[in-house]
């Protein structure tokens, strides 16, 4: 779940659900085109549920424009892709 969404600030949350104590998090925020905005590594997270604060900027770090992303986050059991909708 991402929240805020849409997102006006400089970073959205993201609760991940159902993670177990040895799993590390991929994160990577994509174009509707699929293409590589930016990518981040979160290690040793969980069991349960976690909560990342992901900056809403780019791989430069310049704030991401107005539109519409894919958020892909990948575990090692699970892979998701969420909606996300800058608005500034």
């Amino acid at each position: 779940m991402i929240y805020p969404n849409p997102v006006a600030g400089n970073s959205f949350n993201l609760q991940i659900t159902g993670m177990t104590s040895t799993d590390k998090v991929d994160v990577q925020i994509q174009t509707t085109a699929f293409r590589k905005i930016s990518e981040l590594t979160f290690h040793s997270q969980g069991p349960g549920t976690v909560n990342l604060v992901i900056p809403a900027t780019d791989s430069t770090n310049s704030p991401l424009a107005n539109g519409i992303y894919y958020v892909i986050v990948r575990t090692e059991n699970v892979r998701i892709i969420l909606k996300l909708m800058i608005l500034k």
